[in-house]
Formats: C-alpha cells, sequence, structure tokens
C-alpha cells in the first residue's frame, strides 16, 4: 500500500478520534462519573457516523481508544469481574481526561492525530 491510498484511512482515523473524544467530553456529567462501556461507544459510532466512516470493527475502535490511552487524553477501566472473561469492547469502559476534555474545547494547542479545523486555519 501506496501513501496515497492509505491517506482516506488516517483522514477517517482523525475524524473518529475526534467524534470519540466529543462523544466522551459530552458523557462527563452523567451519573457514572463520565464512564461509557466501549460497546456503548461503538453503537454511537455507528449510529452518528456514515458507514464507509466509523469503526470498521470492535479491534479497529479499540485500536483507537489505545491511540487516545497512550496520549493521556482517554482513560479506560478493565470492568471484567473474572479473569476467565474475554478482553473486548463489552468488558472496557472510557472517559476523557482533562487533557482530552482541554483538546475538545480548544483550550490546547491541536493534536496532529485527532481532526481539528484549528490546524487548516494555520495553514
Amino acid at each position: 500500500m501506496n501513501m496515497s491510498s492509505l491517506a482516506p484511512h488516517i483522514a477517517r482515523d482523525r475524524r473518529l478520534r475526534r467524534a470519540i473524544l466529543q462523544s466522551l467530553h459530552r458523557a462527563r456529567a452523567n451519573e457514572s462519573g463520565g464512564w461509557i462501556s466501549g460497546r456503548f461507544l461503538f453503537d454511537v459510532l455507528g449510529y452518528s457516523c456514515p458507514s464507509s466512516a466509523g469503526p470498521e470493527s470492535d479491534s479497529h475502535l479499540l485500536a483507537l481508544l489505545r491511540d487516545l490511552v497512550a496520549k493521556k487524553l482517554v482513560e479506560e477501566r478493565d470492568d471484567r469481574d473474572r479473569r476467565s472473561q474475554s478482553f473486548s469492547l463489552d468488558r472496557l469502559s472510557f472517559r476523557v481526561m482533562a487533557m482530552g476534555s482541554s483538546l475538545c474545547e480548544e483550550t490546547i494547542p491541536p493534536d496532529p492525530d485527532i481532526d481539528d479545523e484549528r490546524i487548516l486555519r494555520r495553514s
């Protein structure tokens, strides 16, 4: 695969990371302390994005979430009751961290891996 064939996927993943952050940012005030299950997030993104722009699979969404966790924008919680339960979106929850909220509110510089119109304005 060359770079030009990857460009649509890179742009889609940047938009999805932004949509994930915005969904988690909106959920901050819910009664669960802002935690959203991975499955619920998958469903929300699936309904709010056109089919070609949404997450391709559980593993695709998990990879995007892990990118955000690694950047300290999102926190992950393992909700398995027993070690024998499978590791999956159904047993993981996520919430936005302060830096992720700041990125949504545009009070910190944009991240090149997350869709942000401020990057276009500076160009």
